[in-house]
């Protein structure tokens, strides 16, 4: 117990420096330590607590860059990573259960061996039941920890609910299972890690102005509304250039910025379609839904907590912004372009809307077609890792990016001289 103790006091040390190398290390190396001492020795729950003392009040806060966490917190971080937590369970809630579950999977295994047999034949098609009844047991065992994490939020406990369900959307959460690898582009520094987790939970950021240069009182909510400094178009471009990226090597004909043709002034379009003649979509490519047939799609983020978008429910507010791009250019596209249009609608927490997901899953399907013994699942894996950490990077830049320096020595109305007519020269 005191070398594991020790173990975690030493990534504490490295999390101050490398917060993401730390968290890896844990999450994939140390705490498989005592996972397999949990399944493998009974009724040590007691002794676990001094471990998840100093996991509670040394690790997670040096990881996350907080001085102190709350419990309810603290029960948020045990949760995984796609129910909106970080995968750092209480080891000493735990264990018991862990044992009972080894005791299940082994049990064929364990009668083998107390009857000496000669032969092992097991039932492999029992054993996988068994794993998939405990794999089920334990998701239903960590929704019934979120509910009650929810439920005992003492302040609007609807926005504790929110943000575990904007967290726990698909792929969301895979920046955080994805090795620091640096040939990769998933390595983040401290400040981007810690921000990272700012953005997931929504604190508040650190070390940064609380007045910002349009003079509005500064916080994540309006750094990622603010069109000061291009940010919000930097954050829409470079996901529009990844996609587009991504569509080259199994699309042809494919485009950035595609002009849409020009109207003759008696077509019969909806209102609310965009007819300007300088009309353009985000990206176009030939041979993605059927052959030789042409998209277009355009790129759509926005910010969740924004005050337009705060009392919505998730997946009305992706249907919401899905809508607002069909109405603009849906009926254009088919009518005019003869071709199919896909909005995709992306939230700077990183969730999809419905009609993105259907898309980067065929993106996966031409892909794995077109890449010999590359599988569909690890192509959709990669199309969100990359999409994701993408959108990431640019949303973080857009946290602490400089947008000018704000002068606090304004002049009074009453102060300035508005007599713009040159003085007498007695008056001087």
């Amino acid at each position: 117990m005191k070398s594991w103790i020790t173990d975690i006091n030493d990534l504490s040390r490295i999390a101050a420096k490398e917060p993401q190398l730390a968290y890896s290390a844990y999450i994939y190396g140390t705490s498989k330590r005592w996972n397999y001492v949990c399944r493998t020795t009974p009724d040590i729950s007691q002794l676990l607590k001094p471990l998840e003392y100093t996991i509670k009040e040394t690790f997670i806060p040096a990881v996350i860059g907080r001085s102190y966490i709350d419990q309810t917190f603290r029960d948020i971080m045990s949760l995984p990573s796609k129910l909106g937590g970080m995968s750092i369970p209480n080891v000493s809630e735990i264990s018991d259960i862990e044992y009972n579950n080894s005791i299940t999977v082994t049990e064929q295994l364990t009668e083998a061996i107390i009857e000496q047999a000669n032969i092992l034949e097991l039932d492999y098609e029992a054993i996988k039941e068994a794993k998939c009844e405990i794999s089920d047991k334990r998701l239903k065992f960590y929704q019934q920890q979120k509910q009650d994490i929810i439920s005992k939020t003492e302040l609007q406990p609807e926005n504790t609910a929110r943000l575990l369900e904007l967290a726990s959307e698909k792929g969301v959460s895979c920046w955080l299972t994805s090795l620091p690898l640096k040939s990769f582009g998933f390595s983040m520094t401290k400040q981007e890690f810690h921000d990272a987790i700012a953005l997931r939970y929504n604190f508040k950021i650190s070390n940064v102005s609380g007045i910002c240069f349009c003079n509005e009182k500064n916080s994540i909510n309006h750094s990622l509304v603010c069109k000061k400094g291009g940010y919000v178009n930097l954050r829409h471009n470079s996901m529009r250039d990844t996609i587009a990226e991504l569509l080259t090597p199994i699309c042809y004909d494919v485009v950035t910025e595609p002009p849409l043709l020009e109207l003759a002034g008696s077509e019969d379009l909806p209102r609310g379609t965009i007819l300007s003649p300088e009309a353009r979509l985000d990206i176009s490519a030939r041979s993605f839904w059927s052959p030789m047939d042409k998209i277009y799609t355009d790129v759509r983020i926005f910010h969740p907590h924004a005050p337009s978008n705060a009392k919505m429910e998730v997946t009305r507010m992706y249907k919401h912004h899905e809508d607002i791009k069909k109405r603009a250019y849906l009926h254009r596209v088919q009518q005019i372009e003869k071709g199919s249009f896909t909005p995709l609608v992306f939230s700077t927490t990183g969730g999809v809307s419905g009609e993105a997901d259907k898309f980067f899953r065929r993106l996966a399907e031409k892909m794995t077609q077109k890449k010999l013994g590359s599988s569909y699942s690890d192509n959709i894996s990669f199309i969100r890792r990359r999409l994701r950490f993408d959108l990431l990077r640019t949303t973080l830049i857009s946290l602490r990016g400089y947008r000018g320096k704000r002068s606090d020595s304004s002049n009074k109305i009453e102060e300035l001289d508005l007599n713009l007519e040159p003085k007498a020269r007695s008056e001087m």
